[in-house]
């Protein structure tokens, strides 16, 4: 199942190259618009999903979905820390946005 919008299947495409295999050309592919669904669709045996870790809970692995170890992938996807106009000056604000810089700044990239 791939929860890649508008990239249809492509996530299962990186994935297998980056393990050196191909895909079977007649692989069953089910698409969702987002990640959650295609987690939910796993959870009813609709199939395998490739997920971020951060989607999935300690709940999830002890009730009904299984972490097969693997390679990570690098999305290539963008993310920005959004707040409120109105809160963006708060010191609880600015320290959270501070952290976040930090921490993606001290983070080794895929290749380090």
């Amino acid at each position: 199942m791939s929860p890649s919008i508008g990239k249809k299947g492509k996530d299962w495409q990186r994935w297998c190259e980056e393990l050196g295999v191909d895909l079977p050309k007649d692989a069953n592919m089910q698409y969702f618009s987002h990640m959650l669904l295609a987690i939910e669709a796993a959870r009813y045996d609709q199939g395998v999903v490739l997920a971020s870790e951060y989607m999935i809970t300690e709940r999830d692995l002890e009730n009904d979905l299984v972490y097969i170890p693997s390679p990570g992938l690098v999305s290539g996807d963008t993310y920005y820390f959004m707040c409120k106009k109105n809160r963006v000056r708060q010191p609880e604000i600015i320290k959270l946005e501070n952290w976040l810089k930090q921490q993606a700044m001290n983070t080794p990239g895929p290749n380090q």
